[in-house]
């Protein structure tokens, strides 16, 4: 698994954990305190650093090369137009409920929306990197 694999599985989970515990505190407490669980990706660069560590004391220097890059670039072009079309789409399904509410939109709906647009961009672009690079490995192979 090559470096850019393993930050994007790191990636992931990091963001998995923080949508997963956003849906149980927005069921339990709503909307409000709801995007309070997306402090869990502060330490993200915590587990960018025991990585960098790891990988330093088996004295491998994780490098990416020019298909890696490639990979990357692809993969957020990607995760970004998933995340912009989510993004128009909620602030129309926002704008309607305003006019339904007596033009009334919480902050907290407009704070969920933006971070559930970056999860969904962060989520996108990683499981493309994981895709592309195994399908990568499976044709270098094959």
């Amino acid at each position: 698994m090559t470096p850019l694999q393993k930050m994007a599985w790191i990636e992931a989970s990091f963001w998995i954990a923080a949508t997963l515990v956003f849906l149980a505190l927005l069921v339990r407490f709503g909307p409000g305190p709801a995007p309070a669980a997306f402090a869990l990706i502060g330490l993200h660069p915590i587990a960018w650093y025991a990585m960098q560590r790891r990988s330093a004391a088996r004295a491998f220097q994780p490098v990416l090369d020019e298909r890696d890059q490639e990979i990357s670039a692809r993969a957020s072009r990607f995760g970004f137009a998933t995340s912009y079309v989510a993004f128009v789409l909620g602030i129309v399904g926002l704008q309607q409920y305003a006019l339904r509410a007596g033009d009334c939109v919480p902050a907290s709906g407009l704070m969920a929306l933006v971070w559930l647009a970056v999860a969904l961009q962060t989520l996108v672009r990683n499981a493309s990197v994981i895709l592309q690079a195994r399908a990568q490995e499976a044709e270098g192979r094959g």
